[in-house]
């Protein structure tokens, strides 16, 4: 037998049976000798759908970290024990969250445990291009790029322009693409403005030596 409610409480137990006649009966009481009777601890149903999809940078919640318990579609009281723990920010990935339920009843009901998988999704980090105004000085000029993700730490990784580069004077669209090698992040695009300004020439004219007049210039 299995424990539950309106039954006996998990253990072992005496039962004897006392049989009384109805009046006028041809039969006389009579009782049997008691037989040992075991009821095992009832294991509760863990309830834990598998969370939703996150992303990376996202700590586990309530909302990751929910299940409940219930014995015969009714609630068992207990604790719950989860590993990761709440708080935790797990890699991007699928990862195994599991719970191991404890009841405040541990005569009557078994402590279980129960996993389920979660997905991490990629993050996609912050991605800026530098594009400083300079003058023309005939070396070829570009722009900067950084990229910051969780705790607005930088994320490593490489980036190309498009142009690579400009030399003349002008304003130039600049796209910027980063690729990274850190598993939780994907890369991304980024645009900016290069300005190289004209430069403005330096005149050298020395004082002429003095001449006589009737002389061309």
């Amino acid at each position: 037998a299995t424990y539950g409610t309106s039954s006996l409480a998990a253990g072992t137990h005496n039962v004897t049976v006392a049989y009384s006649p109805l009046a006028g009966s041809a039969f006389g009481a009579s009782s049997a000798s008691a037989l040992s009777q075991v009821v095992n601890r009832a294991t509760p149903t863990i309830n834990w759908a598998t969370p939703a999809a996150i992303t990376y940078g996202t700590a586990l919640s309530t909302t990751q970290l929910s299940a409940t318990a219930t014995y015969n579609g009714l609630s068992v009281a207990g604790a719950f024990g989860y590993t990761p723990i709440m708080g935790t920010v797990l890699g991007a990935g699928t990862q195994t969250l599991s719970v191991t339920f404890s009841p405040t009843d541990a005569t009557d009901y078994s402590s279980i445990t129960k996993t389920v998988s979660l997905t991490v999704n990629l993050a996609t980090p912050a991605l800026v291009l530098t594009c400083a105004e300079v003058v023309y000085d005939g070396t070829p000029h570009t722009c900067s790029g950084a990229a910051t993700g969780l705790g607005s730490v930088a994320v490593v990784g490489a980036w190309s322009f498009s142009p690579s580069s400009e030399t003349n004077a002008g304003s130039y669209s600049i796209t910027g693409t980063f690729t990274t090698t850190d598993p939780n992040y994907v890369g991304g695009t980024a645009n900016g403005t290069l300005r190289i300004d004209k430069a403005t020439p330096t005149i050298t004219w020395a004082a002429p030596a003095a001449i006589t007049y009737g002389t061309a210039l």
